[in-house]
């Protein structure tokens, strides 16, 4: 029999050492039991970037680094190349910007609000569009009005 891999995220606080998680599919009820004693807890350090708020200058100190977009089985990583205005408008709480990333040549995302995490950043949600791609990129683009 093949194994099966559950991830759960809990928003509380886990009591004790081991704990159990019952189960319904259809009509079959399991009751599982785990032993938590080896878990370590993950902590973000940083609070998500409001992005309300948010300026281009911000991303602009962050070009050529690194933003993972988080993914249940793990990350990948996109570099942001460039953080342009868009050019004031009397109407805009900030300047309107443009973000670009690039990521390996043959990626395709669908254009979808993806987690991302930065080292100077921290973490946030951005709506990522496609925009192109070439032999040696794949082209990612957010606006921020």
């Amino acid at each position: 029999m093949g194994q099966t891999r559950i991830i759960v995220r809990t928003e509380g606080k886990i009591r004790g050492p081991s704990t159990s998680l019952r189960m319904t599919l259809g009509t079959m009820t399991r009751l599982f039991r785990f032993d938590l004693s080896h878990v370590t807890r993950h902590t973000s350090l940083s609070s998500m970037l409001d992005l309300a708020t948010v300026h281009c200058e911000q991303f602009a100190a962050c070009l050529d680094q690194d933003f993972e977009i988080a993914f249940p089985d793990g990350t990948l990583a996109l570099k942001l190349s460039e953080a342009r205005p868009l050019g004031s408008r009397p109407e805009s709480i900030r300047e309107p910007f443009a973000l670009t990333f690039l990521g390996p040549a043959k990626l395709r995302l669908p254009q979808q609000i993806y987690k991302m995490r930065n080292a100077t950043l921290g973490e946030m949600e951005i709506f990522l569009v496609p925009i192109g791609a070439d032999q040696t990129s794949s082209a990612f683009e957010a606006v921020f009005n």
